[in-house]
């Protein structure tokens, strides 16, 4: 997961990134939080950098669905929550393992 869409995201910045993974998947779950452009691609990135240019409140809104991203889904505490149940999952299923033999 690229570091820098994170830290826009946290001071409410719109990104523009290319659409590939993972950075199209954080875009553009729910609120978009921004706009993605053709890998490779000059013209792409410039149409996608002129669309923010001219639409101010788009780009707050995309700025403001971005902490939103951070606050509910990529928050310090959720992701130590997540990595927990993922190593006591592993841990239960070690446990299990050695118990059936």
């Amino acid at each position: 997961m690229p570091n820098s869409l994170l830290e826009a995201f946290t001071y409410r910045k719109a990104v523009i990134a290319p659409n590939i993974a993972p950075c199209n998947d954080i875009i553009n779950i729910e609120p978009i939080s921004g706009l993605t452009f053709e890998y490779n691609n000059s013209q792409s990135l410039i149409n996608a950098i002129h669309q923010l240019y001219m639409d101010y409140d788009k780009c707050a809104e995309y700025g403001n669905n971005g902490r939103k991203k951070i606050e509910t889904i990529y928050s310090p505490d959720i992701h130590y929550a997540k990595l927990i149940s993922i190593f006591q999952s592993t841990f239960d299923i070690k446990k299990t393992d050695r118990l059936n033999y």
